[in-house]
C-alpha cells in the first residue's frame, strides 16, 4: 500500500493508572513535541477504565518510505510499536506520445490506416508502478477551438453511426482529479442505486458503460471486472452494502490489461479476438520492463464523425498519482478525395452540357485509373505521359479545349455533407483557395445520373468508380473564364461541411490543379468549307442519286475528250465535270468555335438555286 499527498498517523496510549511519558522517533530521529507532532491529552476510554494521550504524526510526503517509532511508558512498563511506510507524490510520466505510430504533437491528423488508429506511448514510474492509462476523446468550447457548436464527448468503441457516439456533454458530470496544482477532468455518466460491496445495480442499461471501465464509487476509482444486464461488478470491493448511493463512470477508453491480446481482424467491427481480451473490445497492450510501461489501444477512429476533437490522455499510478495531456488535433477518416473528373463545354451553345451519341460536350479523366489511389491534390496535365520513356499520353483524351464556358464534374470518395467550389484562374500549382463557395448545378450520390431542374445538365449516365462515390456538377460561365490562351492554368478547391468547421475556411477539401487548357472562346476565325470531288467508284458507289442511271449522268474530268474540253474552254467546254438529272454532292464544314448555319447555291449568275441549313 502506497501512500500519496498529506497524511497523519494517529496513536492512542492509554493505561489502566498513567501514562507517565511518551516519545516519538522518525526512523533514528527523535521528535520534537509541538513541532513535529502533535498530543491531545486527557482521552479516555471508559469501556476499559484507561486513560492517557493521542499523538499526531504528520507523515512525511517528501520521502519514499519512512518508519515512526512510538514509546509510551507507565510507572513500570515500557510499550513500543514501530509504523512503517511508502510513500509516492510523484506522477507517472505521458512519453513518446503517438497515433498511428507518428508524433502527436506533430501529426494533427486522426485518420485510420489498414481500418484502424493506435494511440501509444510510455509511462515512467518508480514508485506505486502505473496502474492504467485512460484517454477519450471531447468537443468542448474553449479547449477543442473556441466555439463548438455541440459540445460532446465522442465514444470511439459505439459501432451504430457516428452520430451515436455523441455524449453531450451536458448531460455528463464533471470529475475534477487533482495532482498538486494541476486539475485534469473526466465526465461521467451518473446514476444512483443500490450496491453490495461490490456490485451495483444501474438505473438502466447504458451501451456507454462496458466491462473494463471504471466505476467511480465511495470515493474510489474501480474497475468494472464483469457486466450482466442492469449489473456491475468491480473491483476493488467497498468496506459495505449501500442501500442508495451514488455511481459516476467515466466516459474513456482503459488501458490496463497485461495479458497477450490478440485479434481476428483489423476490419471487424466492433473487433473480435482470439484471446487475451479482458472485455472491453478494444485491443490493448500493457507492460512492464524495469520502471517502465509501454502501452497502446487501438480503435476505430472512422465510429466517430470527422471534425475537430480534443484527445485527453491520462495515466494514473497504483498510489492515486495522475499526470495528463491533451492534443488538439481533427478527426478525417471521410474527407473529400478525387476519383475521377468530368470537364466539359457547351459546342451547340443551348446552356446544356451533354455527352451522349449525337454529341459529346463532355470529356472523361480518369485519376484513380491513372494513379490508383484518389488524390487530396492533383495535377491534371493534358500534356503528360505515362512515364519518361513512354510517350503515351496518361489521359488519351488530351488538351481540353474550353469553346464556351466550363462544366467541372469531379467525382469524390468521401466528403461530408454537400461539397462546394472554389475556382482559381491562373492558378500554377494545388494550393487550396478559400473564401466562399459555390454550390453544385446538380449532384448525385447513388444514381449517378446527372440533371438539374435549372437545365444546366441534360440527364446523362456518368459512370463512377463507385456506386457509394458521390458526383457534382459546377458550372462557370464563358464571361469569368478570361482572354483566350493556349495554356491556362485552373485549380478548383473543393470543400466539404465537416462538423464545427466553416465550408471554405477549416472544412475538409480537395484541391485539382488543371495545366495547359486552350481557351478559345472568341470566334476570330471564318469557317472553312470543303466540297468533295464528284466520284465514280462503280454501279453501285457513284454520285448519281441513288446510285442509278436512270436518274442522270455525269461525265468525271478524266472521261472529257482534251481536244473538245479546254482548261481555257467556256463554261460547257472547260475540265470541270459535267453532269445532268438528279446527283449528289458532298462537303464537310468546321469551324473553331462553332457553325451556326450551312448554306448553298448552285446555277448561272443569272439564275442561282441554293438552301440554306440550321447548324
Amino acid at each position: 500500500m502506497f501512500l500519496r499527498e498529506q497524511w497523519y498517523l494517529e496513536v492512542t496510549l492509554l493505561d489502566e493508572t498513567a501514562v507517565t511519558s511518551y516519545s516519538v522517533q522518525k526512523d533514528t530521529t527523535s521528535l520534537t513535541e509541538g513541532i513535529k507532532y502533535y498530543v491531545q491529552s486527557d482521552v479516555e476510554d471508559t469501556s476499559i477504565n484507561k486513560n492517557g494521550y493521542r499523538l499526531y504524526i504528520p507523515i512525511d510526503k517528501d520521502s519514499d518510505s519512512v518508519s515512526y517509532t512510538v514509546t509510551a511508558n507507565d510507572a513500570e512498563h515500557t510499550a513500543t510499536q514501530t509504523f512503517s511506510f511508502r510513500l509516492d507524490n510523484t506522477a507517472p510520466t505521458l512519453e513518446s506520445l503517438t497515433g498511428n505510430g507518428q508524433d502527436l504533437a506533430k501529426n494533427g491528423i486522426i485518420e485510420d490506416s489498414n481500418y484502424v488508429y493506435t494511440v501509444g506511448g510510455k509511462s515512467e514510474d518508480s514508485g506505486s508502478g502505473v496502474e492504467r492509462v485512460l484517454f477519450y476523446f471531447m468537443r468542448k468550447s474553449g479547449i477543442t477551438k473556441d466555439k463548438i457548436t455541440d459540445q460532446v464527448l465522442l465514444d470511439p468503441m459505439i459501432t451504430t453511426g457516428t452520430d451515436k457516439s455523441k455524449i453531450a456533454l451536458s448531460t455528463l458530470t464533471e470529475l475534477p482529479v487533482k495532482q498538486g496544482e494541476h486539475t485534469f477532468y473526466l465526465y461521467a455518466k451518473e446514476q444512483t442505486s443500490s450496491a453490495t460491496k461490490d456490485t451495483f445495480t444501474l438505473e438502466s442499461a447504458d451501451s456507454h458503460i462496458r466491462t473494463g471501465g471504471l466505476i467511480y464509487i465511495d470515493g474510489l476509482y474501480r474497475k468494472i471486472t464483469k457486466l450482466e444486464g442492469k449489473k456491475v461488478t468491480f473491483e476493488p470491493a467497498m468496506s459495505e452494502a449501500k442501500a442508495s448511493v451514488t455511481a459516476y463512470f467515466p466516459i474513456a477508453q482503459v488501458i490496463d490489461n497485461t495479458a497477450t491480446e490478440k485479434v481476428k481482424s483489423n476490419s471487424a467491427n466492433p473487433f473480435t479476438f482470439e484471446s487475451g481480451d479482458d472485455g472491453d473490445g478494444m485491443p490493448e497492450t500493457f507492460s512492464k520492463t524495469g520502471t517502465t510501461w509501454t502501452w497502446d489501444a487501438t480503435i476505430h477512429s472512422y465510429n466517430m464523425p470527422d471534425g475537430p476533437v480534443t484527445l485527453v490522455m491520462l495515466a494514473f499510478d497504483a498510489a492515486g498519482n495522475v499526470n495528463g495531456t491533451s492534443f488538439n488535433l481533427t478527426i478525417a477518416n471521410n474527407a473529400p478525395r478525387l476519383a475521377k473528373v468530368w470537364l466539359g463545354t457547351d459546342l451547340n451553345g443551348d446552356g446544356k452540357y451533354t455527352s451522349d451519341s449525337t454529341l459529346e460536350e463532355i470529356v472523361e479523366y480518369n485519376i484513380l485509373n491513372a494513379e490508383g489511389i484518389e488524390q487530396k491534390t492533383y495535377t491534371l496535365d493534358f500534356t503528360e505521359t505515362v512515364s519518361d520513356k513512354d510517350s503515351t499520353l496518361k489521359y488519351p483524351a488530351g488538351k481540353f479545349t474550353i469553346k464556351n464556358g466550363l462544366a467541372v464534374i469531379p467525382e469524390f470518395t468521401g466528403g461530408n455533407g454537400t461539397i462546394g467550389m472554389i475556382p482559381k484562374l491562373d492558378a500554377t500549382d494545388t494550393t487550396a483557395t478559400t473564401g466562399t463557395v459555390r454550390e453544385a448545378s446538380a449532384s448525385a450520390t447513388k444514381e449517378k445520373t446527372l440533371g438539374d431542374s435549372a437545365g444546366k445538365f441534360s440527364a446523362q449516365k456518368l459512370t463512377a468508380n463507385s456506386k457509394n462515390n458521390s458526383v457534382y456538377g459546377f458550372v462557370m460561365d464563358n464571361g469569368e473564364l478570361g482572354n483566350d490562351t493556349k495554356e491556362k492554368g485552373i485549380s478548383f478547391t473543393f470543400w466539404d461541411k465537416t462538423e464545427e468547421t466553416t465550408q471554405g475556411k477549416d472544412s475538409q477539401y480537395s484541391v485539382l490543379y488543371v495545366k495547359n487548357f486552350v481557351l478559345e472562346q472568341s470566334d476570330s476565325k471564318s469557317p472553312v468549307v470543303r466540297v468533295n470531288p464528284f466520284y465514280w467508284n462503280s454501279a453501285s458507289s457513284n454520285s448519281l442519286y441513288e446510285n442509278s442511271l436512270k436518274n442522270g449522268h455525269i461525265e468525271l474530268e478524266a472521261d472529257l475528250p482534251k481536244d473538245t474540253f479546254t482548261d481555257s474552254g467556256s463554261a460547257s467546254k472547260d475540265r470541270d465535270p459535267k453532269v445532268s438529272g438528279k446527283i449528289v454532292f458532298t462537303g464537310t464544314a468546321y469551324d473553331n468555335h462553332g457553325l451556326s448555319s450551312i448554306s448553298f447555291s448552285y446555277g448561272s449568275l443569272s439564275n442561282v438555286v441554293g438552301a440554306t441549313y440550321n447548324a
